[in-house]
């Protein structure tokens, strides 16, 4: 690869605190015409990587892209690391990315990143260090120093402490330093691609407050021939063919000169061999901790001598370029009149070439973009350049968008420019590619509205005042009832339809200034930034009537309810974290209601669940240390009230709150996941106190649906009996009649299993709806036990007791006993006795009992 072909590799660190601030400024000023890649190492890993992007990419005028596991690498684009992880570029031809753990190099990403490409890229390297700690990057840069690249650092007066002596020291790693502004000037000098030309090599010099040369890098000494020790404590004027004869005020000239690039003219250069060549350069002033002075920057050697402006454009070699290149080429005077401008120009705009020299840009650039230019404009004569987007109108009218760049051509000897040279490239669809990229990256690519990033970034803006009282905020959190059903029913398809459909009709409420987003799923938010709480129930109540009407998918129409909760900026919270929070729980609020209908945050409500929250968090703690009790209920027969077996309840006494019921911890088990590792523990405790019994009863223990799904409940089972010595006849496994639903060959194969062992299986809270009959045919059940609420209606609703007569006639049918629970009063037990049901379970044959309390 030819090397003016190759581009610049940007590695940029940063790893204190404030490094995302810096990031963002230096990649906001950092020129599209930079033709480098662009790698970042953020060392914040309780930050989301992909926030970092969205952030980034809001500013950034390149592509923001999380690296992954052999990205290539494309000049113009940025790639940031996972925190946690480093950077390593691999292959030079083709450029591509490793992603590592920080365990691989003892979190030394930074350092890691700089050392590989000063390795694979060398003096196309450029290593910034934007904020650090101790010398995380300082061996790194040094790296690239020796491979001749260029090493910055941010002013450590204002962040980088821990390498303040090495951005000082002369002979330290450092290049440059200063402002980010000033950092992104540097860069895009050095990297910046004008038309085909490509600075082959730069040389950068840095001096003191007197303009004694103190810094020197790799690419002078290749320029110069003269090595840092050669120049150290020798005027930088020493290196420039003499222009003036006294060689004027060197302090004033320092003085005077701003913190940003000046470009100084092309000028002779002195080699230490005696000959001398032609180069641009640039003066920079620098101000760092108390260092001030000067950073020259020499580039393109080797141009030949100038020839005089007024020819350039007669020249047959000219002509032909302006000619053939796309680009739109011009030259002008100081006050922005055009003096010269290329057939493609001409061809563009529709001018005339006449008209063309006295109008200029003036009549063709978009109103809305003329300020920008004009102000370009105005200081491109201190910067040495000009660079601007804006639109130009097209002869037909249309308007596209255009990246104008601009180098002086000829100054007078007050060294005002006379005369600039300059070029305007069609970037129209980049910059289209570039809109589109955004609005991706902001909007739900299914509905058309903002996406969860959007949100965020809209939300923290509403919420953040400045320090000042928030503005009215109403946040409405939204989600569809039963929409996992309608999917099912109409499939994706009709689903995505619903969704886009849902999201038009919201959308049709939404005032100008509000925002709609769709974080994911069925869900919505609604930000409503003007209007006090009151309006955010009206606004509500406007979707709700909009949504009533029927939906027209797939041919039918479609009834849709919704659930809304409500927070409000004023009353329930002042930061974006606390209103989606509450908004949300209102929306639980809603939907534990019964759906369709809207609810307002409740500070009740965000009570509950930090109890909840508590008691999840002491549960799991009290599952691991063996703390919970078992609560024995006797099976009964019920012709001679003999226990024939006992049912194992767990308990829970919270240290604070007492007993908990299983009713509410039982739930938390379940929606947590604790409900495997408790259900392992009632298992064990169960079957250690059955083997304490004397007379040899049954042990009967609820199976989770989690837990019938492990692969390993069999092996556990089979672990829990050895450990107990209970025989497997003695323990009984219930499982409820939801599980039959989850027609899967693992969980039948289990429960045969299970069974080939002598373990018995019941199937608890039968009749209550959930499963066909025809499933108690494909799963293998010993018993069927009777759901209490049949049993203590039977007394007063016949069709209670035609559902319980029907279950005990199905049992014997099949040849499964039948155990009727809930039994609380001697008429039941008649009644059961009497249509065949023989054994029972309820307070008439005796209440739950501590495993102390078991007869023995």
């Amino acid at each position: 690869m030819n090397s003016m072909d190759q581009p610049y590799f940007i590695a940029i660190g940063a790893s204190g605190s404030e490094g995302l601030d810096d990031i963002q400024r230096l990649l906001t000023l950092l020129s599209r015409g930079t033709r480098a890649v662009v790698m970042i190492v953020w060392h914040r890993p309780s930050d989301r990587v992909s926030h970092l992007r969205d952030i980034l990419a809001s500013s950034s005028r390149m592509p923001v892209i999380v690296a992954s596991e052999a990205s290539i690498l494309e000049t113009g684009n940025c790639y940031i690391g996972e925190p946690d992880g480093h950077l390593t570029l691999m292959d030079r031809n083709r450029a591509h990315l490793v992603v590592g753990s920080k365990g691989m190099l003892q979190n030394r990403s930074i350092d890691a990143l700089f050392s590989s490409l000063a390795d694979w890229v060398g003096p196309r390297t450029i290593g910034i260090v934007l904020s650090g700690l101790l010398d995380d990057g300082s061996r790194g840069l040094a790296a690239i120093h020796r491979a001749g690249g260029l090493t910055v650092v941010l002013d450590p007066g204002l962040k980088v402490r821990g390498m303040q002596q090495n951005a000082i020291d002369f002979d330290g790693p450092i290049s440059f330093i200063g402002t980010a502004g000033q950092i992104a000037e540097v860069v895009n000098q050095l990297t910046r691609q004008e038309g085909d030309l490509l600075p082959a090599a730069y040389a950068l010099i840095t001096t003191d407050d007197t303009g004694q040369i103190v810094g020197w890098n790799a690419g002078a000494s290749a320029l110069f021939g003269w090595q840092s020790s050669d120049v150290r404590g020798r005027s930088y004027l020493s290196l420039f063919e003499p222009s003036e004869p006294d060689g004027s005020s060197l302090e004033g000239e320092i003085a005077n000169i701003p913190r940003y690039p000046v470009f100084n003219g092309a000028q002779w250069c002195l080699r230490n061999d005696g000959s001398r060549f032609w180069a641009d350069s640039f003066l920079l002033s620098k101000d760092a901790d108390g260092l001030s002075g000067l950073v020259i920057i020499l580039r393109n050697p080797g141009l030949p001598q100038p020839t005089t402006p007024s020819s350039i454009s007669s020249e047959p070699q000219f002509q032909l370029l302006t000619e053939t290149i796309p680009q739109l080429v011009w030259r002008s005077l100081d006050d922005g009149r055009w003096d010269w401008a290329s057939p493609q120009w001409v061809a563009y705009t529709g001018q005339r070439e006449v008209e063309s020299h006295d109008r200029g840009w003036r009549e063709i650039v978009h109103p809305d973009d003329r300020e920008v230019t004009l102000q370009a404009w105005h200081v491109a004569a201190s910067r040495g350049g000009m660079e601007v987007e804006h639109r130009l109108r097209r002869a037909d009218g249309i308007y596209r968008w255009f990246q104008t760049r601009a180098t002086p051509l000829q100054e007078s000897e007050d060294s005002s420019p006379r005369q600039w040279f300059g070029t305007s490239t069609d970037i129209d669809s980049l910059r289209q590619a570039e809109e589109q990229v955004h609005f991706l990256a902001y909007h739900d690519v299914l509905t058309g509205v903002a996406n969860r990033a959007m949100l965020d970034r809209v939300l923290e803006q509403t919420t953040s005042a400045g320090g000042q009282e928030p503005a009215w905020c109403n946040v409405l959190y939204l989600d569809l009832d039963r929409f996992k059903a309608i999917n099912d029913q109409f499939g994706h398809r009709g689903g995505d339809d619903l969704l886009r459909q849902v999201a038009a009709r919201i959308g049709a409420c939404v005032r100008e200034g509000d925002l709609l987003a769709r974080p994911g799923g069925d869900e919505f938010v609604l930000v409503q930034r003007v209007g006090p709480p009151e309006a955010g129930t009206v606004l509500g109540a406007k979707i709700m009537n909009e949504l009533s009407r029927p939906f027209a998918i797939q041919g039918q129409d479609l009834t849709v309810k919704a659930s809304i909760g409500i927070a409000s900026c004023i009353r329930d919270g002042n930061t974006s974290e606390e209103l989606l929070f509450r908004a949300d729980l209102a929306l639980y609020q809603a939907k534990a209601a019964g759906g369709g209908c809207i609810k307002l945050y409740d500070p009740e409500l965000e009570a509950d669940l930090r109890y909840r929250q508590a008691l999840e968090r002491d549960l799991r703690l009290a599952i691991e240390n063996s703390e919970l009790d078992l609560d024995f209920q006797p099976i009964v027969d019920i012709a001679t009230r003999e226990t024939v077996g006992y049912e194992a309840l767990a308990r829970w006494t919270h240290p604070i709150h007492g007993e908990v019921a299983p009713g509410i911890f039982i739930p938390i088990a379940e929606e947590t996941g604790l409900i495997v590792g408790l259900g392992a523990l009632i298992l064990e405790l169960a079957c250690a106190a059955a083997i304490t019994w004397r007379r040899q009863q049954i042990v009967s223990v609820n199976l989770s649906p989690a837990q019938l799904r492990r692969h390993d409940l069999v092996e556990q089972v089979v672990t829990v009996l050895a450990r107990t010595g209970l025989v497997p006849t003695r323990l009984e496994l219930e499982v409820t009649e939801g599980l039959l639903m989850d027609d899967s060959e693992q969980v039948r194969n289990t429960l045969q299993t299970i069974r080939l062992l002598g373990i018995h299986v019941a199937l608890d809270d039968f009749g209550t709806g959930y499963a066909g009959l025809g499933y108690l045919c494909q799963f293998p059940f010993d018993k069927l036990k009777i759901d209490q609420s049949f049993t203590r209606k039977m007394e007063t609703d016949t069709g209670s007791y035609a559902v319980v007569k029907a279950v005990v006639a199905l049992g014997q049918s099949l040849g499964l006993q039948v155990i009727a629970e809930g039994v609380e009063t001697e008429a039941q037990a008649a009644m059961l006795l009497a249509i065949g049901c023989l054994q029972g379970q309820g307070y008439l044959f005796g209440r739950p009992v501590s495993a102390f309390e078991v007869p023995s």
